[in-house]
């Protein structure tokens, strides 16, 4: 069990993981629709239309706060709430968002203490269009969902009250899809919401979404079908004689001939929008209006006329606090500067757009909506009416234990798969780390059982051809025989000794010492060390470097270093050349350590498998000599301390260049 448990892939995690979310959803939804299913239902039918009819034509925001005052006093939830609403559609319909959403919160609460689900619906939805207008998309949709949620609870679901907030509710998500670019979900749902509308007979609910899936085929550049659903959203328009969507249909059909290029037809278009919605209220779809007359007498080059627009939407959209407003309005003096040829403020009006792009929904919605909900609860506060039925207090309590009961469930679960997904991954880890100790112990058995063992056998048989022939041999013969038997033993120490340095890496005992030390006199001493080196193949090193050049460094490691790299550059070059040494100080913290032979050089291949344990590189020197293939692995493992990398450029027949950096560090006193 515990063998499977490990083998399970990050797929089947992620798989279970959905699976957890949708169960504990569906629970919930089960025990949601359980518990309030039957209980959802309008209060005071009869009480609440009588008065919606009584308050129908009033509009005066001031009208409406007295009679929620007078509601207060006589105690009348049931007008609280239909008053609520009908201020906060106000407020929305003049761009106080801030104040349409406080009295909507208000709104809701109460629907939620009389029960009235279909009242509740309204409130969600209604916030939902007034943080779309805000740019809060992701708060918007959610306030859509919850009140779908709610219609499908409703003990009546296909009445004409759920049907109608039904396709409101589908027309906000669809809005929000549209804002935000998915055009074909979008679709779906003005669909939905235009089957809901014509089952109602609504003219004002067609039109609206008549309009709407004309946008998406606008979008798409379909003109003709675009075309055709703004014609028919304005048949419906004006057998609901609705001004405000009249206008809209204007500015839409305007839109169209804009995009083919007839300004003159955009322009009229435009003008009967414009006085279609003149003496509205609504002064969102105002400034849109305002907003594109200015747009299309930019075109025209009618600047004043343009301008005489644009100042009065700029006004009006600050004090409306809509961000996307903003970012248009600012889009249109941008365009309009740019082309009067007043490069500085055409830049400033684009910044200001871009700015207030990147905000819709930024921090600024957020820290609104915190005041929105800090004043909403000042508000509900004062209300003298504020106690629950029992069985309310109880669905809340059984709420609250399927809430917590979910939460443990879903740490548990949450928790067993972190514990999986961690033991996957150090069973990974121990097989990475089995996997490069296999490697090392093939290399290290790979040297002793063919390098090692063939050059103890070569020096083997070169002894017992000196002892049997040496009577024989001339002087020279014997003296040529011994310096081929002592390069060969050279080859044999300078393996045991890469060998050794680089066990010592792999095992971890050789211990890592930083101090400050002079990179000039290390050189000095290892050029030292490999004197006879030089001096059999007639080479010089040319060295370039300041004094008293500091670096932080373990003097053996670095020194096995600058050996090992100086050694194979010896062995690959010609005989009476120069080796370059460069060391220069860089960034004001690091020293560049440069060693460059003008030698025999390396392919791309090469290089790549000089530090590859099962491919180490093997190449005869300019003299015959063998090297070990060790060298760089170690140059490689001990510049590692020291937070360092050995990169290497060459080029066949032209040479190499061996470099690495050192931290720079001051001279001991």
């Amino acid at each position: 069990m515990y063998r499977f448990l490990l083998t399970i892939n990050a797929a089947k995690v992620l798989h279970i993981q959905k699976l957890i979310v949708v169960f504990l959803l569906f629970c919930s939804t089960v025990s949601c629709v359980r518990n309030n299913k039957c209980s959802r239902q309008s209060v005071a039918i009869a009480r609440k239309d009588t008065f919606e009819k009584e308050i129908r034509h009033i509009y005066d925001p001031d009208s409406l706060l007295t009679l929620y005052d007078k509601s207060l006093s006589e105690g009348n939830m049931v007008k609280q709430m239909v008053l609520c609403g009908k201020y906060a559609k106000v407020m929305r319909d003049m761009s106080d968002f801030s104040s349409s959403i406080k009295y909507n919160l208000i709104g809701l609460d109460i629907a939620k203490e009389l029960n009235d689900t279909m009242e509740m619906v309204r409130n969600y939805n209604s916030l939902g269009t007034n943080f779309r207008r805000l740019g809060a998309f992701a708060e918007a949709m959610g306030y859509h969902s919850t009140a779908m949620e709610l219609i499908e609870m409703f003990s009546d679901s296909t009445s004409a009250s759920a049907l109608k907030n039904k396709a409101v509710t589908y027309n906000g998500m669809g809005n929000i899809s549209l804002t935000m670019g998915y055009g074909n979900e979008a679709k779906k749902f003005f669909e939905q919401a235009l089957s809901k509308e014509q089952l109602l007979g609504s003219h004002l609910g067609q039109a609206i979404n008549y309009s709407n899936i004309g946008a998406i085929f606008h979008e798409n550049n379909m003109y003709d079908s675009a075309m055709w659903y703004y014609n028919r959203s304005m048949q419906e328009n004006v057998m609901a004689k609705s001004n405000i969507g009249i206008s809209l249909c204007y500015e839409s059909i305007g839109s169209v001939y804009e995009d083919l290029g007839r300004l003159d037809k955009a322009e009229e278009a435009y003008t009967k929008s414009y006085e279609a919605i003149c003496d509205d209220k609504d002064m969102w779809h105002k400034m849109q209006s305002y907003i594109s007359i200015g747009r299309i007498n930019i075109k025209q080059k009618r600047f004043d006329k343009a301008k005489r627009f644009l100042d009065e939407a700029l006004v009006v959209i600050r004090d409306m606090g809509s961000l996307e407003l903003m970012a248009d309005v600012d889009d249109m003096f941008y365009r309009y500067y740019k082309a009067i040829g007043n490069p500085e403020k055409a830049l400033y009006f684009f910044e200001q757009s871009n700015t207030h792009k990147d905000s819709v929904s930024g921090e600024q919605e957020k820290n609104s909506f915190m005041e929105i909900c800090i004043s909403f609860e000042k508000l509900r506060n004062q209300r003298k009416e504020a106690i629950l039925k029992e069985h309310n207090i109880q669905q809340r309590i059984r709420s609250r234990y399927i809430t917590i009961l979910s939460c443990i469930l879903t740490a548990l679960l949450l928790a067993v798969i972190i514990l999986l997904v961690h033991l996957q991954k150090n069973e990974k880890r121990r097989a990475d780390i089995l996997n490069d100790m296999n490697n090392i112990k093939n290399k290290f058995f790979s040297i002793i059982s063919h390098d090692l063992r063939n050059t103890a056998i070569s020096i083997n048989r070169s002894v017992k051809i000196l002892a049997d022939n040496s009577p024989n041999m001339s002087a020279t013969d014997c003296k040529n025989f011994l310096n081929e038997l002592s390069l060969t033993t050279d080859t044999q120490v300078e393996l045991l000794e890469s060998l050794l340095e680089w066990a010592k890496i792999e095992t971890g005992k050789m211990e890592f010492c930083p101090a400050a030390y002079d990179i000039g006199q290390i050189f000095e001493m290892v050029e030292k060390q490999l004197y006879k080196l030089l001096k059999d193949k007639r080479i010089s090193i040319k060295s370039n470097i300041a004094d008293e050049v500091c670096v932080e460094a373990d003097f053996n490691m670095i020194s096995i270093v600058i050996r090992n790299i100086l050694s194979n550059a010896i062995k690959f070059s010609y005989p009476d050349s120069v080796i370059d040494v460069v060391v220069t100080e860089i960034g004001g913290d690091k020293v560049l350590v440069e060693i460059k032979d003008y030698g025999i050089g390396m392919t791309e291949q090469d290089i790549a498998d000089c530090f590859r344990l099962d491919r180490s590189v093997s190449i005869k020197g300019t003299a015959g000599e063998v090297g070990t293939g060790l060298g760089l692995v170690v140059c490689r493992e001990m510049l590692g301390k020291h937070n360092s990398v050995l990169n290497i450029t060459s080029q066949r027949g032209k040479g190499s260049v061996f470099s690495f950096t050192l931290n720079k560090s001051i001279k001991p006193q």
